[in-house]
């Protein structure tokens, strides 16, 4: 009788292990489709930003082409004075652009960071989740 009430408790043991492996094992599938969803997003934010800096030097060479236009304008003294006033208000839309866009561009840096943090701790935790499979399967 003693024999059977330890094979039982093995035969418990053994199936809460098994049951604690195969959640481990959904654990484990559930957070490398994070981590792929985290990877696509990162993706996505990656092509934002890249977007953002190339909107950015545009602005920024529009800004600079902008202030040529001015200095030789006022330079010649051949334009009016209402040709300069236009081209400062130009001016100061474009850096107002330049700077939404540097808002932008800071924003995408942060949510990047974001991304890439929890994606740290996602494979932090994915290896725990290893660690501890491979040890209920050493147990067993």
């Amino acid at each position: 009788m003693h024999r059977e009430d330890e094979n039982r408790n093995y035969n418990q043991e053994f199936e809460k292990l098994n049951s604690e492996i195969a959640t481990l094992k959904t654990n484990e599938v559930t957070l490398l489709k994070a981590l792929d969803e985290l990877k696509d997003k990162l993706l996505i934010v990656s092509n934002e930003r890249n977007e953002i800096q190339e909107q950015n030097n545009n602005y920024q060479n529009d800004f600079e082409n902008i202030q040529k236009i001015l200095y030789d304008e006022t330079e010649s003294g051949s334009k009016s004075a209402a040709k300069v006033i236009l081209l400062t208000r130009q001016f100061d839309e474009e850096q107002k652009r330049a700077n939404n866009a540097t808002y932008q561009l800071n924003d995408i840096q942060m949510q990047l960071t974001s991304a890439l943090i929890t994606n740290d701790t996602l494979k932090t935790e994915l290896s725990q989740a290893r660690l501890l499979a491979q040890e209920y399967i050493a147990k067993v």
